[in-house]
């Protein structure tokens, strides 16, 4: 609350999309089709989404969604959308 830095992470990779889910954890879609996670010290885990070779958009799962699906991913030129857990895994 004070705005003091708690952490900080630079990234190698362009970043296109961040989002929080409904518990406010951080993911981000970089510009080659991955899905990186942050924990709450700054830590990250990259997961690829299988078949995106483009930037992904990432939006928070909608309200009513069910408890388990943390984010959408929308690869828009291989025109797939994907439901993701709170570990990046496909859920549909």
């Amino acid at each position: 609350p004070s705005g003091k830095w708690i952490w900080k992470k630079e990234l190698r990779q362009a970043v296109e999309e961040v989002a929080l889910d409904r518990d406010d954890r951080l993911a981000g879609t970089l510009d080659d089709g991955r899905l990186v996670l942050f924990d709450p010290e700054g830590g990250t885990r990259e997961v690829p989404l299988e078949g995106a070779s483009e930037p992904c958009l990432l939006v928070d799962a909608p309200d009513g969604a069910p408890e388990d699906l943390s984010w959408l991913a929308l690869a828009r030129r291989a025109q797939w959308l994907r439901g993701l857990d709170a570990g990046g895994a496909v859920l549909w």
